[in-house]
């Protein structure tokens, strides 16, 4: 087996899903992400745009524009001694990213390990 390297996505705990743009409707690119032997804080790309908080009393990370792109937003939170990070993309709008966010974190949450 071979041995996980913290930062690292390993493809087969990776899923993503899309809805095209509908009318006026933005698309929606939502990317969950497990990273074995990862803490929810690292690797913050736009610190300045970061926010501490928790998803269901889950210590969190929300960022909005991690990669510096307008309609981005990234929760991360911890997993055991891993961590998950939830990506949105909706069009062009950062908000309406977070918002989306959000409410998936929150349905998400409760499927994963507890920390204990």
């Amino acid at each position: 087996m071979p041995k996980a390297v913290p930062g690292v996505a390993d493809p087969n705990n990776t899923c993503l899903a899309s809805r095209p743009t509908s009318g006026d409707t933005p698309g929606l690119v939502v990317g969950l992400i497990f990273q074995a032997v990862g803490n929810y804080r690292d690797n913050v790309n736009n610190p300045a745009k970061a926010s501490d908080g928790n998803v269901n009393g889950r210590p969190a990370i929300e960022e909005q524009e991690p990669l510096k792109v307008k309609g981005q937003c990234a929760i991360r939170f911890q997993v055991r001694d891993s961590r998950a990070l939830l990506s949105i993309s909706f069009g062009s709008d950062t908000a309406g990213a977070c918002e989306q966010a959000r409410d998936i974190a929150a349905k998400v949450e409760p499927l994963l390990p507890k920390n204990n």
